[in-house]
């Protein structure tokens, strides 16, 4: 267990970076500054020297000098998954949970990169990391700005989530997007980004529907649900917050839970106070570990040490090279030709399990198939040919580009109406009118269907 020490706590999410200074006290943690700085750069595109200048450029604007930190992400920076594990050894659930997190990210996800909880009397586990490219980049900036990166930690986290049974809900609404964390007797059973903000106030009422219509969704797919209260805590404060506290009260099922200081629920404040309550980043805290990278002591660059600690050890690896290396070797041998005996066939099975995820990768993907986007567009154009299409490209992303003609300009103006209820982000790239009379007029538009994985049911 490690022992207390002053943390920054750092929240990345909305185009905004927080930060809070907190020491621990004797009763409860003192918090010694805190603040906020935009921050645009996107951690999986930009690059991390780019990131770790603005990281250095705002500690050093509001005297930030404390080095040990825990990051704070929103859930769209996190991948999650729940998996059935029944007829796998508990030996072997993280190799599980690093194919399942693969297959939804990716990317390969090392095993020591990622938490996977036991499973619950269901037999499901849930498994959660950090995307790869976010946590590499993320890292290596921390690294470069001077800061000694002890975790990511998911924004909105309960540093104490309660023991007591039932099920306790945090949520979290972010300036991007409404998080909620879903503890289950004391623990973690669910992670969820339940609806997306778009800023305006005339979108605000849909996006708290939506949030808690996800939010029951995800409570009621759980197992054992229905069993008791659900204990309901909006974190944060803002118009969005005070939205959904004030939806939940009207719920007689669900019971909200009220803090003292909402400025203190912020992300930043959260982490920093999860790195100063429980010791050792471990317990039921949600702590997920930085990529590994070379760890080097202070001690051993300071100039007037280094000679003396290089001449000690090669004393030293000198009389334990001449004294134990040929035992040292045979122990060495036959203990590795043990491991291999023992971990050949879980190798084989882990393998066999990968090859069967990759197969039926496509099975899951969330992206627009074409016969979707064809169904779409058959589906508006109208049935008397007065409007075709000519050409349709279908991008990896989902995005669809399409090229038709019309006849007149009613019949395309019905068809574009009838195809944008069924699409979202439908835009006119060209149209032309015929120039001669009687010549149909042309057309392009561009347009994604709504996709299962976007913004939680949003």
């Amino acid at each position: 267990m490690q022992t207390q020490q002053t943390t920054l706590g750092l929240f990345l999410g909305g185009g905004q970076l927080a930060f809070a200074v907190v020491a621990p006290g004797k009763q409860a943690p003192r918090v010694l500054a805190k603040g906020s700085a935009p921050f645009e750069l996107a951690p999986g595109q930009d690059a991390p020297d780019v990131m770790a200048a603005r990281l250095r450029e705002i500690l050093t604007q509001h005297r930030v000098k404390v080095r040990h930190c825990v990051l704070a992400l929103p859930l769209s920076l996190i991948v999650s998954s729940r998996f059935q594990t029944s007829g796998i050894q508990a030996a072997d659930i993280p190799e599980m949970a690093a194919l399942e997190l693969e297959r939804l990210s990716g990317a390969p996800v090392p095993a020591g990169r990622l938490v996977a909880f036991p499973a619950d009397a269901m037999g499901q586990a849930l498994a959660l990391a950090v995307e790869p490219g976010v946590a590499a980049n993320l890292t290596e900036a921390c690294r470069q700005a001077g800061l000694k990166l002890a975790c990511f930690v998911p924004a909105g986290s309960n540093p104490l989530p309660s023991n007591a049974p039932g099920t306790v809900v945090d949520i979290l609404p972010l300036r991007r997007e409404v998080d909620a964390l879903v503890w289950r007797d004391g623990r973690t059973a669910a992670l969820r980004q339940l609806a997306l903000v778009d800023g305006s106030s005339q979108q605000l009422d849909d996006c708290v529907r939506t949030a808690l219509r996800n939010l029951h969704v995800t409570l009621v797919g759980l197992p054992g649900a229905g069993t008791a209260t659900v204990d309901v805590r909006v974190l944060g404060t803002g118009e969005c917050a005070e939205a959904l506290a004030e939806q939940i009260h009207r719920r007689d099922d669900w019971r909200s839970l009220t803090g003292d200081d909402q400025e203190a629920a912020q992300p930043a404040l959260l982490a920093a106070v999860l790195a100063g309550q429980v010791g050792g980043l471990g317990g039921s805290a949600l702590c997920l570990p930085p990529p590994a990278r070379e760890r080097r002591s202070a001690w051993w660059h300071k100039p007037s040490i280094r000679p003396l600690v290089a001449a000690a050890l090669v004393a030293i690896l000198g009389i334990l090279a001449f004294v134990g290396a040929f035992a040292m070797r045979r122990l060495e041998v036959r203990r590795l030709e043990a491991e291999l005996a023992e971990l050949a066939p879980r190798k084989l099975e882990a393998e066999r399990l990968r090859d069967g995820l990759r197969l039926t990768a496509p099975w899951y993907r969330q992206t627009p198939e074409r016969l979707a986007v064809l169904r779409a567009i058959a589906e508006a154009f109208p049935d008397r040919g007065t409007v075709w299409g000519t050409d349709l490209t279908i991008e990896s992303d989902g995005k669809a580009a399409l090229s038709g003609c019309a006849r007149d300009h009613g019949s395309w103006t019905q068809a574009l109406d009838a195809l944008r209820t069924r699409t979202r982000e439908l835009s006119v790239v060209r149209f032309r009118q015929g120039a001669k009379a009687g010549e149909p007029m042309t057309f392009s538009v561009v347009f994604s269907l709504p996709g299962p994985g976007s913004g939680g049911g949003a």
